[in-house]
């Protein structure tokens, strides 16, 4: 019966084995979704930034000084954060760019 069981084992692959549990399905697919929310969202402000009022240079720059701090926070945050509140956190500050630039 064991023999049986392992065979069965070996003939799937391990993202069947993965997937055949509903919790890891659905939280799979919920951090789908969130990853390309995240990434509309930033390359959108990114194609964007050229429609702000004021010089586009100085728009860039700031653009590009928002980035390297965001690369400082991520890195911060992966260190001393939880992944979940790391992610509840990253999305109060996409919303809050998202405000600012509807807002502008």
């Amino acid at each position: 019966m064991n023999k049986d069981l392992e065979v069965k084992k070996k003939d799937q692959s391990s993202i069947k084995i993965f997937l055949s549990n509903r919790l890891n399905t659905m939280n799979l697919l919920t951090f789908i979704a969130i990853g390309v929310a995240c990434s509309t969202v930033f390359y959108m402000i990114n194609f964007y930034i050229k429609y702000l009022p004021g010089d586009i240079f100085l728009n860039q720059s700031m653009n590009s000084l928002s980035q390297v701090l965001a690369n400082v926070v991520t890195i911060f945050l992966s260190k001393n954060v939880s992944n979940k509140k790391g992610l509840t956190i990253a999305f109060i500050m996409c919303v809050a760019s998202c405000s600012l630039v509807i807002v502008s």
